[in-house]
């Protein structure tokens, strides 16, 4: 008898990943739809850029279904400098198979609008 392993998915740095400048209305800032199981492996967002006055909204939505719509899974608002403590965010893993996005828009202290850092990781076949 022949035992075969499954195949591992592979950690990878996505080529989406970098400094993103925000604007006034959502805007997809990395999205995957991979058709086949895959995994969202996480994200890290740097708000150090955020000041006074500046409001920034990140929200994180998923595909069900083929042909489906994205459905908003998270969605969160920073407002003003970040603590020391808390300067950047991470989001965490989605097992997915047909979509997942990630938007992200600043509603206060624009413009001109801030540029924050970006990595996010998909973990695939």
């Amino acid at each position: 008898m022949i035992i075969r392993a499954a195949p591992l998915l592979k950690l990878r740095h996505s080529t989406q990943s970098g400094s993103k400048t925000l604007t006034g209305a959502y805007a997809t800032v990395f999205e995957d739809d991979a058709n086949l199981p895959w995994m969202f492996a996480g994200a890290w967002i740097d708000l150090t850029n955020m000041a006074a006055g500046d409001t920034v909204y990140i929200r994180v939505s998923a595909k069900g279904k083929s042909g489906g719509a994205y459905v908003v899974e998270d969605e969160n608002s920073y407002t003003g400098a970040q603590p020391a403590d808390a300067k950047a965010i991470r989001i965490s893993a989605i097992p997915n198979v047909y979509g997942v996005k990630i938007e992200a828009y600043q509603s206060a202290g624009a413009p001109p609008y801030l540029s924050l850092d970006m990595e996010f990781f998909t973990a695939k076949r």
